[in-house]
């Protein structure tokens, strides 16, 4: 397993796209990344090939013997120039740029969540291109604040970056901690996986602090530590909205071990919190609504293949945008309800199945419902995936939709007939991926069976 970790062929790999990826924030634009030149033909193939040695090393290695002495350090070491060379990589997309931007509004006293970011001038704002209130949680804001205290772009962004791979180290050994019997294995999957160090370091996204709350949250609540977990878990939502999927879950839990008594403590911190930003940073409607504030774009979903194909068929692309959006949200509200009541009634229901369960909710979320999904919103699908051993069913399909949709290096939106094919890699493989893992789910059910 080290010797594979250790390849020179997969560090030179990593070592040449973090190279690309300078000379292009040198001498190019982020525009290289929407259209078609031998440059980003370069990079999405480097990329393929280090996904195509990561998931062999996955199938050659899954077997092998665990180390008689492993240690969290002993473990990851061996993979030391993977981490390195994504610290070194310039991020593809601007949204650590944004961070910076709005932690400098923060730190001048102008709330985010109420005054747009084109309304104020930083050293960051020439860099920003989303010109909304900010749509991150107040924990995520004091990470931006702190990063912005540098005043710097380049320091600024190595100053997330840092941040960021602690985070994932930090989720790395929720793994190890968790998964005894695999955790060497496991741990080096997480630590190493491409799709986590590229959303997580290398382009610097919050998603790797939102993992690091989710899975310690989950280590906590496999250890019956219940209140911590909710608090772990209540951090993560206030960091990025999108774990606030993982709250009603832990209630079914509470349910489902009739824990009756911590139904009170469970409601009265998320209140409480809820209360409390409310007189601080939310005083308004509008102020909370920043939080989901949903951005003019589609890419990467069914919205924009049908925006896109409106033309070709003569229909209203927008309405039909619209209407499929209602239908979409309908029916994820309907299916998250009954995956609810199955957890409320499941004996027992653990941290492993919520993990599940909020990858499953997630995934479904970005393939059928959100209009706009960049690549990187797969990582927290992976990052729950990877750490459950009851998501063995969902785990291809979780790493179908990482793979193709992180394929692009790019936002996958625009008028271009080139976002069908963005939306299409996204959607199609992981669709026919969870197909085949409910019908899967449906033989073993009716064998009477169980879901491992």
């Amino acid at each position: 397993m080290t010797r594979i970790l250790a390849a020179p062929t997969a560090a030179v790999s990593a070592f040449a796209f973090a190279g690309l990826l300078g000379y292009t924030a040198a001498f190019r634009d982020s525009s290289v990344f929407e259209g078609v030149s031998a440059l980003r033909l370069m990079l999405t193939l480097l990329f393929v090939a280090i996904c195509v040695a990561y998931l062999v090393w996955l199938r050659d290695t899954m077997s092998s013997a665990e180390p008689e002495r492993a240690t969290f350090v002993r473990t990851v070491a061996p993979g030391w120039p993977f981490l390195l060379a994504a610290v070194l990589s310039p991020p593809i997309s601007s949204d650590p740029l944004l961070y910076l931007h709005y932690g400098t509004m923060a730190l001048r006293g102008v709330n985010p969540y109420l005054v747009p970011s084109d309304a104020v001038v930083t050293p960051f704002s020439s860099f920003v291109v989303w010109y909304q209130t900010c749509v991150y949680g107040p924990i995520a804001l004091l990470t931006y604040a702190l990063s912005a205290l540098t005043d710097s772009p380049i320091a600024g962004v190595l100053t997330l970056k840092l941040l960021w791979l602690c985070a994932h180290l930090l989720a790395g050994y929720a793994c190890f901690s968790a998964n005894v019997e695999r955790r060497a294995w496991l741990t080096r999957a997480f630590v190493y996986n491409p799709i986590l160090l590229l959303a997580f370091v290398v382009d610097a996204h919050v998603d790797a602090l939102v993992a690091a709350w989710l899975l310690w949250g989950f280590v906590a609540l496999q250890r019956d530590r219940a209140r911590l977990s909710l608090l772990l878990l209540l951090l993560a939502t206030l960091t990025k909205s999108v774990a606030l999927l993982a709250l009603p879950l832990w209630f079914a839990w509470v349910l489902s071990r009739r824990r009756y008594a911590l139904l009170p403590f469970g409601v009265a911190l998320v209140g409480g919190a809820a209360f409390m930003l409310g007189l601080v940073l939310f005083p308004t409607a509008s102020a909370w609504l920043s939080l989901v504030n949903p951005v003019p774009n589609t890419g990467r979903s069914i919205q924009h293949a049908l925006t896109l194909s409106a033309p070709s068929f003569g229909y209203d692309g927008a309405w039909a945008a619209r209407v499929y959006s209602s239908l979409a949200r309908g029916a994820f509200l309907g299916g998250a309800a009954a995956l609810w009541l199955r957890a409320v009634n499941a004996r027992p229901y653990d941290a492993f199945a919520l993990a599940r369960d909020f990858a499953l909710l997630l995934l479904l979320a970005c393939l059928f419902v959100v209009p706009f999904v960049p690549w990187w919103y797969s990582s927290l699908v992976l990052a729950a995936v990877l750490f459950s051993p009851r998501a063995t069913l969902i785990w291809p399909s979780a790493m179908t939709y990482a793979v193709c949709a992180t394929i692009t290096l790019s936002a996958g939106s625009g008028l271009s007939r080139a976002g069908l094919v963005s939306a299409a890699l996204a959607i199609v493989p992981c669709t026919v991926m969870l197909t085949w893992a409910a019908q899967r789910r449906l033989r073993w059910s009716w064998a009477g069976g169980t879901e491992k």
